[in-house]
C-alpha cells in the first residue's frame, strides 16, 4: 500500500495532538499512574501525564537512533539508501528508495523522498523544506518544559475528551465528578453506611448535602487518604438508585430521589414535544430571525453559545403550565452545568422580594423546573416576559419582571368551543406584567377544557397541517389585514400541542393556503 504524504498531507503539530489515537498502552500507563499517585485525579491531570509520557517515549526513541540512522526532519536532505527514523510513526525506521522534485503551490521549493517501511508499505515525505511545522514537532524529542506546557495549553482539552471517551468504556477505572481512580482500590462503603446516609438526607428534607458533610455526620473513619475516602463514598452513592448527584460542575451534592419533585423525576406531559422530519435548509432564514426572540429547547441547535449574563424569555403555554423554562442550546451555559449529573439543583432569587427558592436544571429533556409558585404569585400568562440574570453568588440565578403593575388590555384569549376545537377571541383582560404582544394569550378561568383538548396530541399529529390551518384561520380573523406572524402562530399552536417552530414554518412553506409576506408574516388564502 502506498500513501502520498506531500506538504498538504504531512502531519503537523496540530494534527498529531488533535487527532491523538488513544491506545491500550496509554490506558495501561494511566492505570499505573493512578496506582502510583494513590488518589483520584482529574481528567486534566491525566491528560498532562499522558502528554508527558508521549514526549518521554519520543525522546527515548530518538536516543535509540543508531549511528547509521538519521531522524526525520522536513528541513533536512537525505540520500537514497539512507535509514531514517520517524518519531511520528511510532519510532519506525524506513529506507530511502527514491527522491523527486516536489510540486509546490507557492514559490517555496522542496523535494519528496519515497521511503520503504516494509515490502507492503511505502510512503512519501517532504524534505529540503525549511519552514515546515513538522520540524518543530520532531524537535520535541528534546527535553523542554515549555514544549509540554504549550501542548497542554493548546491541546489539553481535546486530549481530555479523548481520555474521557476511553474511560467510559473501561470497567476497571471509575470516573466521578471529573475524577478517575481504579475501582479495585476504592474504600469499601457497606450498605449500613448507605442506609444511614439515606436517613440523614431524609432529616434534611431530601438534601442537598455534600459528600464531606455526609461522611462527617456518619462519623465515617477517614484514613490518611481523605480524597480517596470521599471519592469512594461518591461512587457508592452514585451506584445506589436512592441517591441523585445534583451538584454543578466541580462540586458534588447529593439528594434523595424520593424527595425530588415529580417534574424532576419525569418529564411534564406539556413538554413532550411532537417532532416532525422537515428540510431545515429551506427555512434557515426564517429560523435565524425567529431565534432572536424565541428560546425553544427543541430548536436552534446550530446556534453558537455566547454565554450571556442576562436573557429575556417569552413564555409559551407548555412551560407556563409546567412551571418550567426551556433549556435551549443558547441557555446551556447560562444555568449551572454538570460533568455527569442528569440534574443540577440551584437557587432562584426573586429580584423584587429577594425570596430564594430551588430550581432544577434537567439536562436530557432540556428544561428548567421550579417556577410554578413564581408564575402564580405574579399572575403570569403565556406570553409574559421573564428576565434572568446571573448572580455574583455561584449557584444563584436572579429572576425578575420588567413591571408588576396590573393593567387591562385587549388580548387574544384561548378557549375550546362546543365542537371541541381550539378557538381564539379578542377580549378585555387583566395584564399583570410586561408581555410579548404577539405571543400573549389569555386563558379562561377554568383550564379544564383546554387540558382535555391537550390530552389528545396523537390526533393532532396525524392531522398536523389541518391543525395549523385551523389555528391560522382563528388568528387571521383577529387581524384586519388577515396577516399572521410566525411568533403568533407558534404561541397559539403550543396552546394545544407542544411543537417547536421548525415544523410549523415548514408546514407553511409547503401549504397552498399560506402566502409569505416577508418579515415572518403569512397571509391565509381565503379560497381554501
Amino acid at each position: 500500500m502506498k500513501e502520498v504524504m506531500t506538504m498538504v498531507f504531512t502531519k503537523t503539530i496540530d494534527a498529531y495532538w488533535r487527532d491523538l489515537s488513544f491506545t491500550a498502552d496509554d490506558l495501561e500507563f494511566l492505570y499505573n499512574f493512578l496506582l502510583e499517585k494513590e488518589e483520584p485525579l482529574t481528567d486534566l491531570d491525566l491528560a498532562v501525564a499522558l502528554i508527558s509520557e508521549r514526549l518521554r517515549m519520543q525522546r527515548m526513541q530518538a536516543q535509540e537512533v543508531t549511528a547509521n540512522q538519521k531522524q526525520y526532519f522536513p528541513k533536512e536532505h537525505y540520500e537514497i539508501n539512507d535509514h531514517v527514523f520517524f518519531p511520528q510513526e511510532g519510532g519506525k525506521v524506513a529506507t530511502v528508495k527514491n527522491i523527486r522534485d516536489g510540486l509546490s503551490l507557492t514559490d517555496t521549493s522542496f523535494n519528496v523522498m519515497e521511503v520503504e517501511f516494509s515490502k507492503n508499505l511505502t510512503k512519501e515525505y517532504v524534505i529540503d523544506y525549511e519552514d515546515h511545522p513538522l520540524n518543530i514537532l520532531n524537535a520535541m524529542t528534546s527535553e523542554n518544559d515549555e514544549v509540554e506546557k504549550s501542548i497542554v495549553e493548546n491541546y489539553g482539552a481535546q486530549i481530555t475528551k479523548i481520555i474521557n471517551e476511553a474511560m467510559d468504556t473501561n470497567n476497571e477505572i471509575v470516573c466521578i465528578g471529573g475524577k478517575s481512580f481504579p475501582q479495585a482500590l476504592l474504600v469499601d462503603i457497606n450498605t449500613g453506611y448507605l442506609n444511614l446516609a439515606e436517613a440523614l438526607l431524609e432529616m434534611e428534607e431530601g438534601g442537598p448535602l455534600s459528600t464531606l458533610d455526609i461522611l462527617k455526620n456518619l462519623e465515617f473513619p477517614f484514613d490518611d487518604n481523605s480524597n480517596l475516602t470521599e471519592f469512594s463514598m461518591n461512587y457508592a452513592l452514585q451506584e445506589d438508585p436512592r441517591f441523585d448527584e445534583v451538584g454543578p460542575a466541580g462540586e458534588t451534592f447529593w439528594f434523595l430521589q424520593s424527595f425530588e419533585p415529580d417534574y424532576v423525576k419525569s418529564v411534564p406531559p406539556y413538554l413532550k414535544a411532537n417532532l416532525f422530519e422537515y428540510e431545515k435548509k429551506e427555512i434557515t432564514d426564517e429560523l435565524n430571525i425567529l431565534q432572536e426572540s424565541i428560546f425553544d429547547e427543541w430548536e436552534f441547535e446550530d446556534v453558537s453559545q455566547d454565554n450571556p449574563d442576562e436573557v429575556t424569555i417569552h413564555l409559551i403555554f407548555p412551560h407556563w403550565r409546567a412551571g418550567t423554562l426551556p433549556l435551549s442550546y443558547r441557555l446551556r451555559t447560562f444555568f449551572p452545568i454538570a460533568f455527569e449529573s442528569e440534574n443540577v439543583l440551584f437557587t432562584f432569587v426573586d429580584e423584587l422580594t429577594k425570596e430564594k427558592f430551588p430550581g432544577w436544571v434537567i439536562f436530557k429533556p432540556r428544561y428548567v423546573f421550579g417556577l410554578r409558585a413564581f408564575y402564580k404569585k405574579y399572575n403570569l400568562i403565556p406570553g409574559s416576559i421573564i428576565r434572568l440574570k446571573k448572580s455574583n453568588i455561584p449557584g444563584e440565578i436572579i429572576i425578575s419582571l420588567d413591571s408588576t403593575r396590573t393593567t387591562r388590555d385587549w388580548l387574544r384569549t384561548a378557549n375550546v368551543n362546543t365542537e371541541g376545537n381550539l378557538t381564539f377571541n379578542m377580549l378585555k383582560q387583566v395584564v399583570p406584567s410586561e408581555i410579548d404582544e404577539r405571543m400573549a394569550i389569555a386563558l379562561p378561568e377554568s383550564l379544564q377544557e383546554i387540558e382535555e383538548y391537550w390530552g389528545n396530541p396523537a390526533k393532532i399529529k396525524q392531522n398536523f397541517e389541518k391543525f395549523i390551518l385551523s389555528i391560522m384561520r382563528e388568528l387571521s380573523k383577529l387581524n384586519p389585514q388577515g396577516h399572521v406572524h410566525i411568533a403568533e402562530l407558534y404561541a397559539a399552536v403550543n396552546m394545544g400541542f407542544r411543537c417547536p417552530p421548525g415544523p410549523i414554518i415548514s408546514a407553511l412553506h409547503s401549504a397552498t393556503w399560506a402566502t409569505p409576506l416577508g418579515n415572518l408574516y403569512y397571509r391565509l388564502e381565503t379560497t381554501n
